[in-house]
Formats: C-alpha cells, sequence, structure tokens
C-alpha cells in the first residue's frame, strides 16, 4: 500500500460537526485518521482495510498509533461504508460526503 503525495481534502472538511464530536465524546483521533486515509485511497475512495499496513504507508505522518478504534467508530456512524471482501482483501469506502466537494 502506497500514500498519495497529494490529496484533494474538501473544503468543508473541518465543517463537519460529526467529525468533532466524534473526536471530542470517543477521545480519538478520529479526523486525522480520516486524513490519513484519504491518502491512502483511491479516486473512489476505496482503500485496503489494513490497519497496519496503513499505519505504515503513512509513515506516523497523521497516523501515529493503531487507526482500527478510530476507523471502527467510523464504520458505526457511516462515514467508512461497504466494507466487505473485494480481490481476495477486506476494502472499505470512505463515503463520499466526505471525500467530494
Amino acid at each position: 500500500m502506497k500514500a498519495k503525495r497529494k490529496v484533494q481534502i474538501p473544503l468543508r472538511f473541518f465543517h463537519f460537526p460529526e467529525l468533532f464530536y466524534l473526536n471530542r465524546d470517543t477521545k480519538l483521533p478520529v479526523r486525522l485518521t480520516l486524513l490519513g486515509l484519504l491518502y491512502v485511497a483511491d479516486e473512489d475512495g476505496w482503500f485496503e482495510w489494513n490497519p497496519p499496513a496503513i499505519q505504515k504507508a503513512l509513515d506516523g505522518f497523521l497516523i501515529h498509533e493503531d487507526p482500527t478504534p478510530s476507523m471502527e467508530v467510523m464504520v458505526m456512524e457511516n462515514i467508512i461504508t461497504d466494507v466487505q471482501k473485494r480481490n481476495g482483501k477486506t476494502q472499505a469506502r470512505i463515503a463520499e460526503k466526505y471525500r467530494s466537494e
């Protein structure tokens, strides 16, 4: 898994109240984890559900600890959707609201 050098972050990304409240209420770095996932996801928002590989691909950039708890919270809140087996690997998708303008 490789991280992209550049990523389009929606201008309204920091204005999603649900991300603020999830950070505050869970004490997890949900917003930073989501930013990191944008770097490893393809243009349609798909990424391989492999937290150690995600952490390694970002090499400590944005994600400094195991992203699994934050990713699981995002699944429960429908920020990450469509978790499924694809091509023999577990993959998931970032909801369109969080990856496009």
